[in-house]
C-alpha cells in the first residue's frame, strides 16, 4: 500500500494548475499570504493560487489589474490541515485536496475570498 504525503498535494496542485501567462497580483493590508495568478488561454480561466500560513482564516482582497470580466463563480481545490497533521496507512486521504464551487464578490478586477488556516488554494475562475 502507498499513500501520497501532502508535499505531493502541493505539487501535483501546481502541475495540474499552470497558466499561460503570469498575472500581476496586489493583496490589500499586510497579511502574511502569499500569492501567485495567470491566465489559461485555452480555458478561459484566471487561477490564483494563495497559502494561508496563519492558524486563522484570512478574508483576502485580491486586486488582478487589467482582468475587468470576472465570473462570480468558479472551483477552488483546497489543501488544508494542522502543520503536525500527515497522511498514514491508517488515515491516507487525511490532508488531501478537496475541490469545490465557490461564488466570488467582484468589483472589477478586485475579487474576495476566505482562505482556511494552514490552507494552500488554487481558484480557478472564468473570463467571462
Amino acid at each position: 500500500n502507498t499513500f501520497a504525503t501532502p508535499s505531493y498535494y502541493v505539487q501535483q496542485m501546481y502541475s495540474l494548475n499552470r497558466g499561460d501567462v503570469v498575472l500581476p497580483t496586489t493583496v490589500e493590508e499586510p497579511q502574511a499570504v502569499y500569492t501567485t495568478a495567470c491566465r489559461d488561454d485555452k480555458q478561459g480561466q484566471i487561477i490564483i493560487k494563495v497559502v494561508n500560513p496563519k492558524q486563522e482564516q484570512i478574508d483576502v482582497v485580491i486586486d488582478l489589474k487589467g482582468i475587468n470580466k470576472i465570473a462570480p463563480q468558479g472551483t477552488a481545490i483546497i489543501l488544508a490541515g494542522k502543520p503536525n497533521d500527515v497522511n498514514s496507512m491508517d488515515n491516507p486521504d487525511n490532508i488531501s485536496p478537496k475541490e469545490k464551487m465557490f461564488r466570488l464578490s467582484t468589483k472589477g478586477s478586485r475579487i474576495s475570498y476566505t482562505f482556511k488556516p494552514y490552507s494552500f488554494t488554487v481558484l480557478r475562475i472564468k473570463i467571462k
